[in-house]
């Protein structure tokens, strides 16, 4: 199982699913960050938290303790 935290910059995935632990799981699913979603990280900071992802065609930085809850393939 891999995660948006996974990615590399300039490495690309699709969102299967979004982890039931997660607290704030219908606030990423009201931002667009749903399932068969295109996903590509395009910066990470120097200590990997955060790292910016575009999904559509929307740039979202998320740190790595919610980035670890959004499942790709």
């Amino acid at each position: 199982m891999r995660t948006l935290l996974d990615l590399k910059v300039d490495e690309k995935g699709t969102i299967v699913g979004i982890d039931n632990k997660c607290k704030l799981k219908q606030r990423l699913i009201d931002l667009g960050i749903v399932n068969g979603s295109d996903v590509i990280c395009v910066l990470d900071s120097a200590n990997h938290n955060p790292k910016a992802y575009q999904i559509k065609n929307a740039v979202f930085a998320l740190r790595s303790s919610l980035s670890q809850y959004i499942v790709i393939e």
